[in-house]
């Protein structure tokens, strides 16, 4: 008699455990399997906005890094300061040989590049070809979807940096070394869509200034 019990009481156990088991199957089951572009939306420069279509692949960037081949930048370039004329806007890959082109414009080579020297290589790309005057603006909006600003000038090292909450000016500067050394001057431009906006010092652009993508903060030499 006890060995019945004990044998129906073993059959129960395994009758419950296995209906556990084929439950947790089910809800496993229907736990949708992440995609590819899911996954890189979820990782700090694998978004899926900025794309040149199907062939372009997405590829980890960090701005202290230098930028490779599968690269797509986001970027806007004016000519002008006070009346800023837009001479090119959109999305260029970097190629497998380290080159971006601008149909009708030229081509710059900024594969080992860091993102404040290809902002560089691109002005010149754009004086070359005789499109701008006297003051071009590279407006490096972002790279594989992060969003960035630019520091240049007077200013121990440029440098292009991720736009996180809280980024102001003076934070900025300080990741670009500060000014350089034994520089009296205080006074720093901040351009937004190509028009610079002039403040006397960093504290009065803090104030006054919410830093966007694309932004540039150009510390003045002379003032």
């Amino acid at each position: 008699m006890l060995q019945l019990l004990h044998n129906s009481l073993i059959a129960s156990v395994a009758l419950i455990a296995l209906s556990s088991c084929t439950m947790i199957d089910s809800a496993v089951r229907s736990i949708p399997t992440p995609t590819i572009s899911g996954v890189a939306n979820m990782i700090p420069g694998l978004g899926s906005g900025d794309s040149t279509g199907s062939d372009d692949p997405k590829i980890a960037f960090a701005p202290h890094l230098p930028l490779s081949p599968g690269h797509t930048l986001r970027l806007a370039v004016y000519d002008g300061s006070r009346t800023a004329k837009k001479l090119y806007e959109g999305v260029v890959m970097v190629d497998s040989a380290g080159i971006i082109e601008f149909k009708g414009i030229g081509s710059a080579r900024i594969g080992g590049r860091s993102a404040a020297d290809a902002r560089a290589a691109i002005e010149s790309v754009f004086r070359a070809a005789g499109r701008a005057g006297s003051r071009v603006h590279v407006h490096l909006i972002s790279i594989e979807n992060m969003p960035l600003v630019a520091v240049e000038g007077d200013v121990a090292r440029p440098v292009v940096l991720e736009l996180q909450k809280g980024l102001t000016v003076s934070l900025a500067v300080s990741f670009a070394g500060g000014r350089v050394r034994n520089s009296v001057a205080r006074s720093v431009y901040v351009s937004h869509e190509g028009l610079r906006r002039f403040f006397v010092t960093e504290a009065a652009a803090n104030d006054k200034v919410d830093l966007e993508p694309g932004d540039i903060i150009q510390l003045s030499p002379d003032l």
